[in-house]
């Protein structure tokens, strides 16, 4: 949104004549001639209205504060007065423009963001809004075109390399998304992949696997990025059962970001199912190690515990979930200890990389010393 620049504006009318008037005629009568002209400034002057400026101003500062309905009544108020100067006009259409998008009135934003553009063909934000609407109306060429245009106006924008981008992906172009994506990531760090991700995966898991494998080869994505994209492809791998192809994403994940706590939980539910509670316990640790708040990841390594006959753990991590989720549900201990693993008997317990240990701590240790802190969840 734009700001407005308040122009000549005339002021109100200032009512000086009756008071001249009493100044010019005898005392005795003054006091009465004032209080008449009092009283017909009270009642007849007509209520001062808002300037066409106060009124685009204000429309503004309306859609701002989410009031779409407001920010439409002002903005066209000030736009049919006549009375603003070109570059306020101009600027009022672009705003009406934003709120007639919040409303979801995408046909008359697209009017108003156009007129915006024909009164000022370089209005940068005015192409990346009406992109915007394209996209939302699934024209994605148009919506395109619309992001290249803001681009020749400024190649750095991230904003617009990051919304052209998804409308590549929309429009099933994934090589050309990523590129856009990992440059406005360049840009700025705050333009990341993941929200592409997690609509492409929405669109089923064949079609998440056959586009973020192209994405994955095209070899434009810096190693955060390409982290993430393996990481969703190991979830969509996951959904059609194959938990192998899943555990190798979620490897390639943790090699190219060794901090990414949900890759190693990801990998550790695969190994639980392909029944390798060892193997599981050893990936929640590396998670819980990483980011100690994932009540998940406590809930679901007590399970691990159970299953390899180790009750002391698995309660204590019970309790360490329960602790940071209240609304988990803590299950029924003996209705969860499962078959203690070949070799190893009932009471022994696994130390974080699988093997058996006399006293292994994992979970929530005995100490008071808890599990590392110093790195947060993506």
């Amino acid at each position: 949104m734009c700001c407005y620049h308040q122009g000549m504006i005339p002021q109100p009318l200032q009512y000086y004549g009756c008071m001249m008037t009493a100044l010019s005629i005898p005392w005795r009568m003054s006091a009465r001639v004032v209080l008449l002209c009092a009283l017909f400034l009270t009642v007849a002057a007509p209520p001062l209205l808002a300037s066409p400026y106060e009124d685009a101003r204000d429309g503004l500062a309306a859609v701002r504060d989410g009031d779409y309905e407001r920010g439409v009544e002002l903005l066209t108020r000030a736009i049919e007065s006549g009375d603003l100067e070109e570059t306020n006009l101009t600027i009022a259409y672009y705003d009406r423009g934003n709120a007639w998008f919040y409303l979801e009135e995408y046909d008359k934003a697209l009017e108003d963001l156009t007129t915006a553009i024909e009164r000022n063909p370089r209005f940068l934000e005015a192409f990346v809004k009406r992109g915007a609407a394209y996209k939302e109306l699934g024209k994605y060429d148009l919506a395109i075109a619309d992001y290249t245009s803001a681009l020749e106006l400024n190649p750095n924008n991230g904003r617009a390399l990051f919304m052209r981008g998804l409308a590549y992906s929309l429009a099933g172009d994934a090589e050309s998304a990523m590129a856009d994506i990992a440059a406005a990531h360049r840009i700025d760090q705050r333009y990341v992949i993941t929200p592409l991700l997690q609509s492409i995966r929405a669109a089923g898991p064949e079609y998440a696997i056959k586009f973020m494998s192209r994405a994955i080869d095209s070899g434009e994505l810096d190693p955060e990025n390409l982290a993430w994209t393996y990481y969703y492809r190991g979830l969509a791998w996951r959904e059609i059962g194959a938990d192998q192809n899943a555990a190798a994403d979620f490897s390639k994940a943790v090699e190219l970001s060794p901090d990414m706590a949900m890759a190693y939980t990801r990998r550790a539910d695969t190994a639980m199912e392909q029944g390798d509670a060892r193997a599981a316990v050893a990936d929640y640790t590396k998670a819980l190690a990483i980011n100690a708040t994932l009540a998940e990841a406590y809930m679901r390594r007590g399970f691990a515990w159970s299953r390899l006959g180790n009750t002391a753990q698995a309660v204590r991590d019970f309790a360490a979930a329960k602790e940071l989720d209240e609304s988990l549900e803590i299950p029924d201990i003996d209705a969860v200890v499962g078959d203690a693993p070949v070799g190893a008997p009932a009471d022994s317990s696994a130390d974080a990389s699988g093997n058996v240990s006399a006293n292994a701590s994992g979970g929530k240790p005995d100490s008071e010393t808890s599990p590392g802190q110093n790195a947060s969840q993506p």
